[in-house]
């Protein structure tokens, strides 16, 4: 059985971990969008927030097809990184 407050405590540490090794939400998300910008050649504009929703999206897409844990962990981390990038927006 999963507590979801320890839960969310590992998935802050997987969040710090992930931000020492591809630094803030915002520049990993944004270099992403980068990327995605240049494989779209322009036709759409995609932000780093953006690239956090996507992600959840996959995330959820895989889940419907095979539900597991990280997956979860995942979508709760990417929507923590949402909510630093929304906010730095603000």
């Amino acid at each position: 059985m999963v507590n979801g407050a320890d839960f969310l405590d590992k998935t802050a540490l997987i969040i710090r971990e992930r931000g020492e090794a591809y630094g803030s939400p915002k520049a990993n998300m944004q270099a992403i969008a980068d990327r995605w910008n240049m494989l779209l050649a322009g036709k759409t504009k995609i932000t780093a927030a953006m690239v956090c929703l996507m992600m959840i999206d996959l995330k959820m897409a895989r889940c419907q097809h095979k539900p597991a844990t990280d997956s979860v962990t995942d979508i709760a981390g990417y929507a923590a990184c949402l909510a630093e990038i929304l906010s730095n927006e603000d």
